[in-house]
Parts: C-alpha cells; structure tokens; sequence
C-alpha cells in the first residue's frame, strides 16, 4: 500500500492474487496469458484505455495493469495491478471490482 500526507491509503498494489476482476474480465490472468489479452478484453467490454509506459491505464477508474516493460518484442503476462481507491478518479465499487 501507498500512504499520502493525511495517513490514508492512496493506491493498493496487487502482485499476488488468484483473481482480479473488474466486470467479469480477470486483470491478472496467469501465465501465459498476457497484457494484450486484457487489453483486447477490456476494450471489447467498452473500457476506455491509455497505454503509459509498462501500463495500461482503464481510464476513469483509478486501476491501473503492469507488466514487466514497455516496447517487449513479445506479448508480456501481467505482473501487476495497482488501485487507486480515493479521489474524484476513482470511482472503484464493490460492483464491478473483485479481488480473489
């Protein structure tokens, strides 16, 4: 976890986990599955999307999917998700986001 200035949770980091699903698509699938696959996935459900280096941002919900580098030769797993759980951005719910 990452604290702010105020001592609240800013961002929850997942690097272990059986599961993370946001509307039914699995964030962190295991290998070999990779980042592009979630991509796809995420997009064919509507999400919008921003690529930043080794991330793929799913805008307007504060969760962001890592992998191990930007500009691989080849498709690369997930490694990674981060939660942004406070702020105007953030809009994360018990609805649509499930962590197993």
């Amino acid at each position: 976890m990452q604290y702010g200035p105020d001592a609240l949770v800013e961002r929850i980091f997942v690097t272990r986990a059986d599961e993370v699903m946001l509307d039914d698509i699995n964030l962190m699938p295991a290998y070999p599955h990779t980042v592009d696959e979630v991509r796809s996935s995420l997009a064919a459900a509507g999400h919008v999307l921003r690529d930043a280096e080794a991330t793929l941002i799913i805008s307007g919900t504060g969760i962001e999917v890592w992998t191990a580098r930007a500009n691989a030769h080849q498709a690369l797993p997930v490694y990674g998700v981060s939660l942004s759980p406070i702020g105007p951005a953030a809009p994360i719910s018990q609805a649509n986001l499930t962590l197993f």
